[in-house]
């Protein structure tokens, strides 16, 4: 449970890099260097609480308790969660898709409530997380994956239990 803030949302970001292979290093580097962000809790510059690579990797940057440095005056109470790549030109993978989902539900558990899920650019000036992302993707992707467990755990009861 997080009792030092209040979550009200997570934003979702893309790193508008259309690299395939990790770009955490890349990342950190230029959070410190150029946007001269803070070190995080777990020794990351990066600004975004989670990053998703490419390959699905899940990276947490910062602890969920920390204000993140993610979206200038929304910073407070939300939690960012950037996906890897340049979705102006790319679709995200779906091995980030899964782990999206899967931070999802990590966060939501650590709140203990679910909040909606926003668009860097809502309220800003920004692209961000690209063109190619509309504003309810990550409700919709989140929303679909659950509906994708809980249709396997039934099929798994019914077949291997016979219950259902």
């Amino acid at each position: 449970m997080i009792q030092n803030r209040k979550i009200n949302c997570i934003i979702l970001h893309h790193t508008a890099d259309e690299t395939l292979t990790s770009q955490y290093d890349k990342i950190n580097v230029y959070h410190k260097d150029v946007k001269k962000f803070p070190l995080g809790g777990f020794g990351s510059y990066v600004g975004y609480h989670v990053l998703i690579e490419f390959n699905g990797d899940i990276i947490f940057c910062r602890p969920f308790e920390e204000v993140g440095a993610h979206d200038a005056g929304e910073n407070a109470d939300s939690v960012g969660v950037a996906l890897a790549g340049n979705f102006n030109t790319q679709q995200p993978s779906d091995m980030q898709i899964l782990s999206f989902s899967k931070v999802c539900d990590i966060i939501f558990t650590m709140i203990e409530k679910q909040v909606p899920i926003e668009p860097h650019r809502k309220g800003d000036t920004t692209e961000c997380p690209g063109k190619n992302i509309p504003d309810n993707w990550g409700t919709k992707i989140y929303l679909k994956q659950k509906i994708n467990w809980l249709t396997q755990l039934a099929n798994y009861l019914k077949t291997e239990l016979g219950i259902v």
